[in-house]
């Protein structure tokens, strides 16, 4: 599961316990934090404004607590209008890239049988 599911998961959970609605996944848009923001992911909180019927810095600020509360790699979150910015732990992030490094087939896909077929041509092999 990538980092972007398991957020989008918690906030499907959190809008779920503490707003009691049930939202479709789609609805729920989770994006990298821009270069000049601080954090690491944002959460997009206008389209729930719907169901939690308060302020876009309310929303968020509810959201971040219970996020912060549920995920323990969640260091600290910040709302800038309508935007949740989190923070992902220094823990989380070596965890990650010790589980990529430990992992030898990081990056490949074994070929499937609906595999499309591909053809590389080396047009100038002697040059």
């Amino acid at each position: 599961m990538t980092i972007e599911e398991q957020l989008r998961n918690s906030v499907l959970e959190a809008i779920n316990e503490l707003y009691n609605a049930h939202l479709d996944e789609k609805i729920i848009q989770v994006q990298l934090t821009r270069k000049d923001q601080k954090g690491d992911y944002t959460v997009v909180v206008f389209p729930l404004l719907k169901v939690s019927k308060k302020k876009p810095e309310e929303t968020g600020d509810d959201l971040g607590r219970y996020l912060k509360e549920k995920l323990a790699f969640i260091e600290s979150y910040e709302v800038i209008k309508g935007f949740l910015n989190l923070s992902l732990s220094h823990s989380f992030w070596l965890e990650r890239l010790n589980g990529i490094i430990a992992d030898e087939n990081y990056g490949f896909e074994a070929a499937r049988a609906d595999s499309p077929l591909m053809m590389i041509e080396y047009s100038s092999p002697n040059t």
